[in-house]
């Protein structure tokens, strides 16, 4: 599928590989170190890995935005009952339309997010996601 606001391909999850370059994004966040939080590489694998889910059912929730084949940004919504959803970009692209999308694509997806009034985004993300939502 093709995200119009910024031209970026977007899919399900796949495989390890995917994972891979989940963890990778993780890493070049917190290397770039520009004022946006990314969390440990660990704590997405105790997401999706140290829980009851033997199905792994998470996987129907991990979203991939690709540009070239390379992977430029993930989302991962939480089960709905936690009203909650995360979104990571590469550094590059914080503050930008296709980052401002992913954010978009997030919350029309989690109307529960929306609905509970509680928000632990950045301040710039939030009005990225109340600019998306009003075009």
């Amino acid at each position: 599928m093709i995200d119009s606001a910024c031209s970026l391909e977007h899919r399900s999850y796949q495989g390890f590989s995917d994972l891979q370059a989940m963890l990778d994004l993780l890493t070049a966040g917190r290397q770039a170190a520009n004022g946006t939080y990314y969390i440990h590489r660990g704590d997405l694998q105790w997401w999706l890995f140290y829980n009851d889910d033997a199905t792994q059912a998470w996987k129907s929730r991990v979203r991939l935005w690709t540009e070239g084949g390379r992977l430029i940004g993930w989302s991962l919504l939480s089960p709905f009952h936690w009203h909650a959803f995360d979104v990571y970009a590469a550094p590059s692209l914080r503050g930008t339309d296709c980052e401002r999308a992913m954010l978009v694509w997030a919350v029309i997806r989690q109307p529960a997010f929306s609905e509970s009034g509680r928000s632990w985004l950045q301040p710039s993300a939030r009005g990225s996601v109340r600019r998306g939502q009003n075009s």
